[in-house]
């Protein structure tokens, strides 16, 4: 039949969109329920044959007792190994390592702590990790680096806010660091960052001969090839964490390596930042073919 003007035209049928609704819960929606027991069929666990399942642990058992003997020359210190003890009102300190001469400890100071320094003569190191601390009128913040020199006096150091700090000490004439007689102070406000290789820079602190401590800081993905260790290395990590090898090092927890030990691939997957200790094998430097 043909339309007549005074017939309006038909439109098209169209669906009225339904409103939002959440979907079903898993266990409520037919269509999913229908589908479980196909998926769980076809989901269904291998059995090993009993010589393939023995062949797995063993292959297990291999690399836990390799990775065992791969570190075992390491000396690992966990955020929560050892023991604080008490050097003053409001000070405590916890010792990470002890090698002939040298030592290196963590101290925390409590707001308005106050701790006066050793008459002993020493080689001192200071990182800030975090908060403030104040070393006879030198201002100090997170990352700034001090070295106090044997011939230094005894100090006083002082935190307004509470702080938590990297102490490595050296007896005069034992090791590299005990022959230092001068002092100085590295602020990171003024640091100066270099290329080491891709991915991973640098920030020397005090270097002495081959022997230097230093700043390090891994873009995410970042790696270092194994390496040996041609005198006795330290290691903090300060912020992220690092795999040395099969070892996953976190942030406040500390790692030495004795000279003539390797160090597997070093690789970060969230990034870091790390203080350093030690002799920089050449061939880290060096990106490969």
């Amino acid at each position: 039949m043909m339309q007549t003007e005074s017939e309006e035209p038909m439109k098209p049928h169209t669906t009225i969109p339904a409103a939002d609704t959440p979907p079903l819960p898993p266990d409520e929606d037919p269509d999913i329920a229908a589908l479980l027991p196909l998926l769980a069929a076809a989901l269904s666990p291998i059995e090993l044959s009993g010589g393939s399942e023995a062949a797995l642990g063993a292959r297990l058992f291999a690399r836990v007792a390799d990775s065992a003997r791969a570190n075992r020359a390491f000396h690992t210190v966990r955020r929560d190994d050892g023991h604080w003890r008490e050097l003053a009102e409001g000070v405590r300190a916890r010792l990470l390592d002890r090698s002939e001469g040298s030592h290196s400890a963590l101290i925390a100071f409590e707001p308005g702590a106050r701790l006066q320094g050793s008459e002993r003569r020493l080689v001192r190191e200071c990182l800030v990790l975090r908060g403030d601390l104040d070393i006879d009128g030198t201002a100090l913040g997170p990352q700034d680096y001090h070295l106090a020199g044997a011939d230094a006096q005894a100090a006083c150091a002082l935190s307004h806010d509470g702080a938590l700090v990297y102490l490595r000490t050296n007896l005069p004439g034992k090791g590299v660091f005990g022959e230092v007689q001068h002092s100085l102070t590295m602020s990171a406000a003024h640091a100066g960052w270099q290329p080491l290789r891709t991915g991973v820079r640098i920030r020397p602190l005090f270097k002495l001969g081959e022997h230097l401590s230093m700043l390090v800081r891994f873009e995410a993905g970042a790696r270092v090839p194994g390496h040996p260790h041609a005198s006795h290395e330290e290691c903090l990590m300060v912020e992220g964490e690092l795999f040395l090898g099969d070892l996953l090092l976190r942030e406040g927890e500390f790692q030495s390596a004795p000279a003539g030990s390797r160090h597997g691939d070093l690789v970060s997957d969230t990034g870091c930042l790390l203080f350093f200790h030690g002799m920089v094998d050449p061939s880290v430097a060096e990106d490969d073919e």
